[in-house]
C-alpha cells in the first residue's frame, strides 16, 4: 500500500503570476539533499496549490507518494 504525504510546503502572497514564483521555490528546494533523495524513492511527486486566507495568498504544498517500506525509510532519515 502506497502512502501520500507533504514533504515541503511554502507560502506565498498575492503576487500576479504565482507559478513563476511557485517554480523559483521548488527549484530552490530540489537542490537540497532531501528533496533529491525524495525524488530518487518516491513513486510520484506532485504539487499541489490551496488559497490561503490568513495572507489572502497561496499556500503550496509539495506531496510524494512512497511505499510503506520506504515511508518508514524517509521518517527514520528525515524525521517526520
Amino acid at each position: 500500500m502506497n502512502s501520500r504525504i507533504v514533504v515541503h510546503d511554502f507560502a506565498m502572497g498575492d503576487v500576479a503570476d504565482p507559478e513563476i514564483y511557485c517554480a523559483i521555490f521548488t527549484e530552490k528546494w530540489r537542490e537540497t539533499a532531501r528533496a533529491q533523495w525524495i525524488e530518487a524513492h518516491c513513486k510520484d511527486l506532485a504539487i499541489q496549490r490551496k488559497p490561503d486566507p490568513g495572507t489572502m495568498g497561496w499556500r503550496y504544498e509539495i506531496l510524494a507518494e512512497f511505499e510503506e517500506q520506504t515511508l518508514t525509510e524517509y521518517r527514520l532519515r528525515f524525521g517526520q
